[in-house]
C-alpha cells in the first residue's frame, strides 16, 4: 500500500487546525507511516471566526510529513471554475458543487484536488477531533490509549468504497447541563420534533444530555471492521474519521458531497446516496471535542475526567446554531426519505405545527433571542426543498462526467 497516494483533507474554519496537523503529522510518525505519498489539503472558509487566511497555514512539523500541501478557500471556486470550462456545460452546476454554500463545496473542493493530484484515497478529518480515545477503567479512572487512525482506514480501504471510523467525547453539540435550564418535557418536544427531519435525533437525544459523553470500548477497537446497513434508506456516516475510495468516485459509485444553502447534513445527504457502495466500519477512534475544551491534547495534555458543559453565552449558541442547522436540511431530508408528496407534507406540517412555540420557549427558559427562528427557517427551507433536490440532480450529472476526466 506504500506506493499509494493518499490525501488527507482537513475541511475548517477553526484557528486551531495547524495543532491537529501537528497532532496527525506525529502520530503517523509515530506509527511508522510516513513513507506514503501524502497529499495534505486544507480547505477552509475563513468567515466561521472571521479569521484571514494565513490562520489556516501548518508549521514545519506538517511540512516534513506531508510532501504536497493545497490551500483551498472560497476564491479557489473561480480557479476551479476556469479550469474545468469546457467540460461541464452547466454552469449553475459548477456553482452548486464548488461555490461556497456550506460544508460540502468545500469538501467537494478539496475532492477535486484529491482526484486531479491522483489520489488513491482520501481521509476527511475534523479540525475539533483528536487522535485518541478515553476508555474507562475499573475505578472509573480514564486510560488515554492512541489511535492510529490513519493505519485504520488504509488497511480497510482495499474491500470497501468507504470507511468510517468510530468517535468518543461529545457526541452532539448540546451543552450537559441543559437540563438544568430547560424543562424536560420541552426537551423531549424539541428532540421529536426534530426526529422527523433527522436520521441521528431521537425524542430522548435532549433528555438524557448527562450521558452524550462517549468512552472508548475494547470490543469495538480490538474488533474487526464490518459492514454499515442502510437505515431507513440512510447508511449513517460522519463529517470526520472517513475515508473514500477515488476508484469508487470514478466509477459513479460516491457522488459528490451536498446540500442546501447554508445548512449541514452533507454527511447524511451522501450516506442516502450509496446503494452501490460499500460501507465499513472500522476500528478507530478518535475524540470529538465540538466545543474546544481540550485542545491541550494535541499536545499531549490529557484530562482526568471528561467535564459536563455549562449553559453559558458560548454553548447557547453553538446550541441553538446546531439547531437551526438541523432545521435548515430537514426538509430536504424528508423529500429524500419519502415516496409521495402527501407524505412529505405530513411530515412538514407536523413539524411547523409546534416548531415556533418550541423555539419561543426555549428563548423564554434559556433567557435567549434565537430559538425563534426554528419556525422561519423550517419555511423558507421547506420553500425550496423541491429546487434543493433539483440542484442535487444536476450536481450528480455534473460530477460524473467530471471524475472521469481527473
Amino acid at each position: 500500500m506504500k506506493n499509494k497516494k493518499v490525501a488527507v483533507v482537513f475541511p475548517t474554519g477553526r484557528k486551531t487546525t495547524k495543532k491537529v496537523v501537528d497532532m496527525l503529522a506525529d502520530s503517523l510518525v509515530e506509527n511508522g507511516h510516513t513513507g506514503y505519498n501524502f497529499q495534505l489539503i486544507i480547505s477552509y472558509d475563513p468567515t466561521f471566526y472571521g479569521l484571514p487566511p494565513e490562520a489556516f497555514k501548518v508549521g514545519s512539523k506538517a511540512k516534513e510529513v506531508f510532501g504536497e500541501i493545497t490551500y483551498s478557500g472560497p476564491d479557489d471556486f473561480e480557479i476551479i471554475a476556469n479550469e474545468i470550462n469546457g467540460t461541464i456545460q452547466d454552469k449553475a452546476a459548477v456553482e452548486v458543487l464548488f461555490k461556497p454554500r456550506g460544508y460540502c463545496t468545500q469538501k467537494n473542493r478539496a475532492l477535486f484536488h484529491a482526484l486531479k493530484g491522483r489520489a488513491d484515497h482520501i481521509l476527511f478529518l475534523d479540525d475539533d477531533e483528536y487522535y485518541t480515545a478515553p476508555f474507562k477503567e475499573f475505578d472509573s479512572s480514564l486510560k488515554w490509549i492512541s489511535q492510529d487512525v490513519f493505519g485504520a482506514h488504509l488497511e480497510t480501504q482495499k474491500k470497501a468504497d468507504i470507511t468510517n471510523g468510530g468517535h468518543t467525547g461529545y457526541f452532539s453539540p448540546v451543552p450537559s447541563e441543559i437540563d438544568l435550564k430547560l424543562e424536560e418535557s420541552l426537551r423531549e418536544r424539541l428532540g421529536r420534533i426534530l426526529a422527523i427531519g433527522s436520521e441521528v435525533i431521537t425524542s430522548q437525544t435532549f433528555v438524557h444530555t448527562r450521558d452524550a459523553v462517549r468512552y472508548g470500548s475494547k470490543d469495538f477497537a480490538e474488533g474487526q471492521p464490518y459492514e454499515v446497513e442502510a437505515v431507513n434508506g440512510v447508511k449513517f456516516l460522519t463529517g470526520g474519521n472517513i475515508a473514500l475510495n477515488t476508484e469508487s468516485i470514478r466509477k459513479g459509485k460516491i457522488p459528490p458531497y451536498f446540500n442546501p444553502i447554508g445548512a449541514r447534513g452533507e454527511d447524511a445527504i451522501l450516506g442516502m446516496q450509496l446503494e452501490h457502495a460499500k460501507v465499513m466500519k472500522v476500528p478507530t477512534y478518535t475524540f470529538h471535542d465540538p466545543f474546544q475544551k481540550y485542545v491541550d491534547i494535541t499536545e499531549g495534555k490529557f484530562p482526568e475526567s471528561i467535564d459536563a458543559i455549562q449553559v453559558i453565552p458560548g454553548t447557547i449558541d453553538r446550541f441553538c446554531r446546531a439547531c437551526v442547522g438541523w432545521v435548515k436540511y430537514a426538509p430536504f431530508l424528508i423529500r429524500m426519505t419519502t415516496d409521495s408528496e402527501s407524505e412529505y407534507g405530513a411530515r412538514i406540517d407536523t413539524m411547523r405545527s409546534e416548531l415556533t412555540d418550541i423555539g419561543l420557549e426555549i428563548d423564554q427558559q434559556l433567557q435567549w433571542d434565537g430559538f425563534k427562528e426554528l419556525g422561519p427557517t423550517l419555511e423558507k427551507y421547506h420553500s425550496r426543498s423541491q429546487q434543493d433536490l433539483e440542484d442535487l440532480s444536476r450536481a450528480r450529472e455534473a460530477w460524473q462526467g467530471l471524475v472521469k476526466r481527473l
